[in-house]
Parts: C-alpha cells; sequence; structure tokens
C-alpha cells in the first residue's frame, strides 16, 4: 500500500508515492504551469494525479493523498 505525496510549489508539483517503510518510488516533478492550462487548476491537478496513479499502476494501491502548498490557499 501507499500513500501519493504531492508538493505544489511556486515553480514545481514533485509527487510520489511512499510505501509503509517510508521509502519513495516512482518520483516525479513537473512544471505548475500544467495546472494553469485551464480555468480549473483542481481539475487540472485531478488529471496528473490520475494519469500518474495510472502510469505506476498504484490505482488500487494508493490509501491516501497528501498535498503541500507553499501558502495559505484561496
Amino acid at each position: 500500500m501507499y500513500t501519493l505525496g504531492i508538493d505544489i510549489g511556486g515553480t514545481n508539483l514533485r509527487i510520489g508515492l511512499v510505501d509503509r517503510s517510508y521509502n519513495l518510488a516512482h518520483f516525479e516533478k513537473h512544471s505548475v504551469k500544467e495546472l494553469l492550462v485551464t480555468e480549473d487548476a483542481c481539475a487540472a491537478l485531478a488529471v496528473v494525479i490520475k494519469k500518474y496513479l495510472t502510469a505506476h499502476n498504484a490505482e488500487n494501491l494508493t490509501r491516501g493523498i497528501c498535498i503541500g502548498f507553499p501558502a495559505t490557499v484561496d
């Protein structure tokens, strides 16, 4: 089982799976601009998450998602 960790910074989005022993697997880094190409950044983030989980065959192995932001979100 995995937890999906996402760090959304000012420039990059970092995403990776962490197992129960706290080992990081399948780390990726994307430009935050990918989230800003549409008016709905939440929908764009959902697409990034779905593509990532599908690419790493982790859809049914992920128990939770943690997302960190660099500032207050409005």
